[in-house]
């Protein structure tokens, strides 16, 4: 809703991609940005927080089948939570 407030009225062009800029490219810009309520913040901060459900799911999992034991799993979780950072990485 502060998003589209601030900036409903403005034209978007879909040809061409720029990518964020700025304070909302680390942690520390992100969280400056939502202490002062600015709208793209908050945004960033909703995404961040959804790529990070699935791995710290995933790293949980590791943990869990480590205090269980299960071998198997531990090493097919691992495998999979590896995967996931080595994409969030950039895939480098």
């Amino acid at each position: 809703m502060f998003l589209l407030i601030g900036h409903g009225g403005e034209r978007t062009t879909f040809g061409t991609f720029k990518g964020q800029s700025g304070p909302l490219t680390n942690f520390g810009g992100i969280a400056s940005q939502v202490a002062g309520f600015h709208a793209e913040g908050l945004i960033q901060l909703g995404l961040v927080l959804l790529i990070l459900t699935p791995v710290l799911r995933v790293a949980m999992s590791v943990y869990a089948f480590i205090r269980l034991r299960g071998t198997l799993y531990v090493v097919v979780t691992s495998i999979v939570l590896g995967v996931l950072l080595f994409g969030l990485s950039g895939g480098r």
